[in-house]
């Protein structure tokens, strides 16, 4: 083959490849674009959410009313809403029934705080246990299986001027020892506690925040919560004020029993098992945002920068409402409720209306909003 043959057939197949690239290249564009333009004919079908459980108790939840018509305004990054799915889990609530080992769980409980074995009954569900020498109760419901330890306030203030004082880590740590070592919670939740705490004073024989110090004090109150995970994603188990757990304790550097003078437990346990858990379609964040505009959302928590944490949460009159988070949470009641449902959570910046003599303040909000769509919902 001579050279200028050789040169003659490397152009055919330089031309050959060329062609061969532009349709292989022009061929995906193709099948691409012909895919998109049947999908938009004919979009594939989503599956609807089961929503196993039918109709769902509508949540029983409390406002905090405003005064005045506040502008809301989000103040996110880009001002737009996070992402979120189209359907979440709801959970069943294990029915709290009365049973032996719930009222002998209740009597070792006693026990491990160092009260009396003698006890009253009040009631077939209602026991009590008094400490005279420390002026202490434990009142406890062993068919729903909460409790409530309570000290006199006197003695609270003498435990905490004979003890010095204790960080809000070390205080935390002590209650999830004491949790996880009594079996307050199921195994799961006790593996995805989270905690916050409250740096407080004893002021005129009071329980207040701390003024002055901000990770120590001689007596620190610990919120316990809960975290649902589903794959890579944490849902935060609130109550109806997200900054007072139902789960909460006091805390002294006082030797036991003494350093957990007030204790207050209300826990639900959550059923994780496949057939305790269904998937409900969601209200879209739009239409959610829309409603929490027009001033028609739950407001759990509503404080001003001067208040103080103790104090009962007020009516304020609020000009502005900047929204700096939001995220998606589960609802926990009070009162027993069989399934626990998921909430929007708006979490933001107050300002007040001034008002004569007075300048305006700035403060926290929390805002909830049932997050499953109104048709799976009783009204």
């Amino acid at each position: 083959m001579t050279l200028a043959e050789t040169q003659q057939n490397m152009k055919k197949w330089a031309a050959y490849l060329a062609v061969a690239i532009v349709v292989f290249y022009g061929g995906r564009f193709v099948l691409r674009s012909g895919y998109t333009i049947i999908r938009m004919i004919w979009p594939e079908k989503v599956e609807s959410p089961i929503a196993g459980f039918g109709m769902l108790p509508k949540l029983n939840m409390t406002s905090i009313k405003l005064e005045g018509n506040p502008e809301y305004i989000l103040e996110l990054p880009n001002s737009k809403m996070p992402n979120f799915p189209d359907r979440q889990y709801v959970y069943k609530i294990s029915e709290p029934l009365p049973n032996f080992l719930a009222e002998q769980d209740m009597k070792n409980l006693a026990e491990e705080m160092l009260f009396p074995t003698t006890y009253v009954k009040v009631d077939d569900a209602t026991f009590k246990w008094t400490d005279g020498n420390r002026a202490r109760s434990l009142n406890a419901n062993i068919v729903k299986r909460d409790f409530a330890l309570e000290t006199n306030q006197d003695r609270i203030a003498t435990i905490a001027n004979n003890n010095t004082t204790i960080n809000n880590v070390d205080a935390e740590t002590k209650v999830i020892q004491f949790v996880k070592s009594n079996n307050l919670m199921s195994g799961i939740d006790s593996e995805n506690i989270f905690t916050t705490s409250v740096v407080s004073d004893i002021f005129i024989g009071k329980i207040r925040e701390s003024r002055t110090a901000t990770d120590r004090s001689k007596i620190i109150k610990v919120n316990v919560y809960r975290n649902i995970i589903e794959g890579d994603n944490k849902f935060p188990v609130l109550g109806r004020n997200p900054r007072d757990s139902m789960v909460s304790f006091y805390v002294t550097n006082a030797e036991e029993p003494e350093n957990f003078p007030i204790v207050n437990y209300i826990y639900w346990p959550i059923n994780y098992e496949d057939s305790g858990k269904s998937e409900y379609g969601l209200s879209p964040i739009t239409a959610v945002w829309q409603t929490i505009q027009q001033g028609n959302g739950v407001i759990s928590y509503l404080r001003t920068e001067n208040s103080d944490y103790y104090d009962p949460l007020q009516t304020v009159n609020v000009s502005k409402v900047e929204i700096r988070d939001v995220y998606m949470a589960y609802y926990e009641q009070r009162e027993y409720s069989p399934f626990l449902q998921p909430i929007y959570v708006f979490e933001g910046v107050i300002t007040t209306a001034p008002e004569e003599g007075k300048i305006s303040e700035t403060g926290s909000i929390v805002i909830y909003y049932p997050a499953v769509s109104g048709e799976h919902v009783q009204q």
